[in-house]
């Protein structure tokens, strides 16, 4: 059973128990700002879409699902040919939050673990005399990261969620163009603004 369809089974598993424990649902959706620590990478902003619930005692217990989307990308010109590249990075992870203080306060303070695999895609371009090439190929690998925020309330059932994660994409190998190209691994700080829709 590859790793893929192992974390999927997992996410089943835990939403169902989630659900056995009368969690409270939501749909997150949040922009990102993405500062990777890989030399020569830029800054990026993405978004995300988490789906999940809140149980136990002072619905301190959180349980998501978030897949999210961000794209880097770097030119220069290399023996009078334009040459640029991207890299896009799709995670797919199963979050765990820990909220403290009461369910009914304004805000609440959380911090928790995140796990799964990230979808990678490495892209190259050339333009030049006589020449308009553009190639691409995809990998997976795991994914891990650990996050901190504020969520404050703005009405009955909707919440402001902002926070800082830090996450790790293990590297993996690509074909460009017949050459294989070795990802190191990605390492990135990561900003979020949300907004929470329970129901």
């Amino acid at each position: 059973m590859n790793t893929k369809i192992k974390f999927v089974a997992l996410v089943t598993v835990l939403m169902a128990l989630a659900h056995s424990a009368h969690a409270e649902g939501f749909i997150r959706p949040s922009l990102l700002y993405v500062s990777p620590t890989m030399s020569g990478a830029s800054t990026a902003t993405g978004f995300g879409l988490a789906v999940g619930g809140r149980f136990g005692p002072q619905a301190a217990h959180e349980l998501s699902f978030e897949g999210s989307w961000v794209k880097w990308d770097e030119s220069a010109n290399y023996a009078g040919y334009a040459v640029s590249g991207s890299l896009k990075y799709a995670p797919c992870l199963l979050n765990y939050r820990y909220y403290f203080g009461q369910a009914a306060s304004a805000t609440r303070f959380y911090i928790g673990p995140s796990a799964g695999f990230a979808c990678t895609t490495a892209s190259v371009s050339a333009i030049g005399p006589n020449v308009n090439v553009a190639v691409s190929d995809s990998t997976s690998s795991a994914a891990y990261g650990a996050s901190l925020g504020l969520v404050f309330k703005l009405a009955q059932k909707v919440d402001l969620d902002l926070g800082y994660r830090y996450l790790f994409v293990k590297g993996n190998q690509v074909t460009i163009a017949g050459t294989t190209v070795t990802l190191d691994d990605a390492k990135a700080h990561v900003l979020y603004a949300g907004v929470s829709f329970r129901f």
